[in-house]
């Protein structure tokens, strides 16, 4: 028996996005992921629990993608944010071209995609979607840390 699918896509908050599917017996389920799951078939990289990523200071010349664990992104020693799967961090470093400006941890044991910034350039400049979506993130992350009301 065939079953017909529609999907269909609306947005969430933190960049992610709701499918929803639709068969013919009127059934819906929504699947979340983000616009980032897209690198998750991509080879990553495995750090382990409290490894140090990169450091507050350091040249970037990549960008990272969550596939599995949890990140915990630190100034001065004092956590900012944890992320978890398909979150991105030190893309900042990329748009910026400065010094990171912070320090990345796992938190846990984790594997990485990494985007070299060659790749991030050129992603940024034929795929709208993306430039938008990593606009989005560092738009949420900047309120999120904002101290005015």
């Amino acid at each position: 028996m065939h079953v017909e699918t529609l999907v269909t896509q609306r947005p969430l908050k933190n960049s992610m996005w709701a499918f929803s599917t639709e068969n013919c017996a009127d059934r819906e389920e929504d699947i979340v992921m983000s616009w980032f799951h897209i690198f998750l078939t991509q080879e990553s990289k495995p750090y382990r629990q409290g490894e140090v990523i990169f450091e507050r200071g350091q040249e970037a010349d990549c960008m990272y993608v969550v596939a599995e664990g949890e990140v915990e992104i630190a100034v001065e020693g004092q956590s900012i944010d944890v992320l978890g799967r398909e979150a991105i961090f030190g893309e900042m470093a990329l748009i910026a071209r400065e010094p990171r400006s912070a320090t990345a941890r796992a938190r846990t044991d984790c594997r990485l995609i990494e985007i070299t910034e060659k790749r991030f350039l050129h992603l940024v400049h034929q795929t709208p979607s993306f430039a938008l979506e990593v606009m989005r993130v560092l738009e949420r992350r900047l309120s999120r840390h904002d101290p005015t009301p």
